[in-house]
């Protein structure tokens, strides 16, 4: 696992920030987050795991950030959005934002571990890698995850398509009132990693006409109160999860 940020020990709390652009200006939020803002919340003892294109989405930049504890992310929030640094550069930020309130508190699934390979600071290569982020919405958290563990899992497996890692709603009190969240929700979310484009096609491909992803998708559908959302995402240049 890739090292946090040196106040940082296992992280337990995350957030999946899910950010609409202003028209034509992602390309300008994302340069600005790695050059700027990157770095600065990482010595503030947040670590962002990931920066993430939508490929469907042009308008659709999201990003994962992690946290030791809920009393780290408030003192870690606290800082960063009191540094001279963010007061300066935040109008700037926000110029390139239509939403930034479209954010789930999450916590890794069981024994999910979330494992990193890291960027080094000035990269600027754009990875080939592909992560899909599926995202569920059970009506009941143990029997969804149960059932996703039961028969999803080994579906996904014989399509080369296993989560790196699986999240559940972290129903903690959001103590962070000037940051929303999405509290009033309980999602699933499962992030899996391609090597390129075509290889998440070729398992979309597997799956479609796999007997076993048929039936695990029933039971998943009975499980849950709406329809999943499947997103295809591509890492930014200094995303640490590429």
């Amino acid at each position: 696992m890739a090292a946090y940020a040196s106040a940082m020990l296992t992280p337990t709390v995350f957030e999946l920030r899910d950010y609409t652009c202003r028209p034509g200006r992602r390309d300008d939020l994302v340069e600005m987050f790695e050059r700027l803002f990157l770095d600065a919340q990482e010595a503030g003892g947040a670590h962002v795991s990931a920066t993430l294109r939508d490929l469907d989405r042009e308008d659709r930049w999201l990003w994962i950030r992690c946290f030791e504890n809920m009393a780290s992310r408030r003192r870690a929030l606290s800082a960063f959005y009191t540094s001279a640094l963010w007061l300066k550069h935040r109008a700037a930020c926000n110029a390139t934002i239509k939403d930034s309130d479209n954010v789930l508190l999450l916590k890794l699934h069981a024994s999910s571990v979330l494992r990193h390979s890291g960027a080094s600071v000035g990269a600027t290569a754009i990875p080939r890698s592909v992560f899909a982020l599926d995202t569920y919405f059970p009506g009941d958290e143990a029997k969804f995850a149960a059932a996703f563990t039961r028969y999803a899992l080994p579906a996904l497996g014989a399509a080369n398509a296993t989560p790196i890692a699986t999240f559940a709603t972290e129903h903690a009190k959001n103590n962070y009132k000037r940051l929303p969240i999405r509290d009033s929700e309980t999602v699933f979310v499962a992030l899996t990693r391609f090597a390129s484009q075509a290889a998440h096609a070729r398992a979309q491909h597997a799956l479609a006409a796999s007997p076993d992803w048929v039936k695990a998708q029933r039971a998943l559908a009975r499980e849950c109160i709406q329809p999943s959302e499947h997103r295809r995402l591509q890492p930014t240049p200094r995303s640490s999860l590429r």
